[in-house]
């Protein structure tokens, strides 16, 4: 059998002796969701694969399977392909990964994980700031993520950052489920507006409408407490000053024991 009616048969839709052999001849491909990896409930998304310019197959797999999810085969050889959502679900959260066939060197291995985040699935959760939203930089806050109802992960995003969602388990605490995220020490990198959402602990890829947004505003140094430095430096200017004071006594004495000496 040649090597294109091979490649032709396989598509990923069966398992090909040569896939574990030729993996990683090929330049590794890279993965990327357009607009954003976190998409609204009913919105669409593109799943972009960037391979090799002599790929004419791209396939998409979710969460670590081993066959496609999909499969595009091209018209000609191309060094990206997408994969359209059109209406995304709550089924189409999870981790993708994609790879490329070629004619000549057959499979390429596959991307690093894309994770694709579906929001606005349930109750939107609350978010306050603690002691307050305006903190002293150098200072500490804390931000509480909670819900009456509902327990679950409790994911917390800055809008417009590059830091990753921090992410926590919720408690139980006087009636509520919530989630305490410790900010300290604060500097003006953490000024910004924040939003944080819930998922079930068994979709933790599938998130809640999000709260309303939380501003933190990042003020000035915080006060120090400068009492014991001030109580050390006047004890030592104290003590200076008792030396010179020694000092200038012995000296006013010297001159009349050496006058007294000289009578003598």
């Amino acid at each position: 059998m040649t090597p294109t009616l091979t490649v032709l048969l396989c598509l990923g839709l069966c398992w090909c002796p040569w896939d574990q052999v030729q993996a990683g001849i090929l330049p590794k491909p890279s993965i990327w969701a357009d607009p954003s990896p976190m998409v609204t409930i009913g919105s669409p998304v593109t799943i972009w694969c960037k391979g090799s310019l002599q790929a004419d197959v791209y396939n998409l797999y979710k969460e670590r399977v081993s066959l496609p999810w999909m499969t595009r085969i091209l018209p000609n050889p191309s060094n990206k392909n997408s994969f359209l959502i059109k209406s995304t679900s709550s089924q189409h959260a999870g981790l993708y990964q994609c790879a490329y066939h070629s004619i000549v060197n057959m499979l390429s291995e596959r991307t690093d994980l894309l994770l694709l985040v579906v929001t606005g699935v349930g109750t939107a959760p609350s978010l306050s700031a603690q002691p307050s939203p305006v903190v002293a930089s150098g200072g500490h806050v804390s931000l509480s993520c909670s819900l009456q109802n509902t327990s679950g992960i409790f994911h917390l995003l800055k809008e417009g950052g590059a830091d990753p969602p921090r992410h926590m388990e919720s408690r139980l605490h006087a009636g509520r489920w919530q989630a305490i995220f410790p900010v300290s020490p604060v500097s003006t990198s953490h000024a910004g507006t924040y939003r944080c959402y819930v998922s079930p602990s068994s979709y933790p890829h599938v998130w809640s409408q999000p709260s309303d947004p939380l501003h933190i505003e990042v003020t000035g140094s915080q006060p120090q407490d400068y009492t014991v430095g001030n109580l050390i430096q006047m004890g030592v200017a104290g003590l200076i000053l008792l030396v010179l004071g020694v000092l200038l006594f012995q000296a006013r004495k010297s001159p009349r024991r050496t006058h007294h000496a000289a009578r003598t």
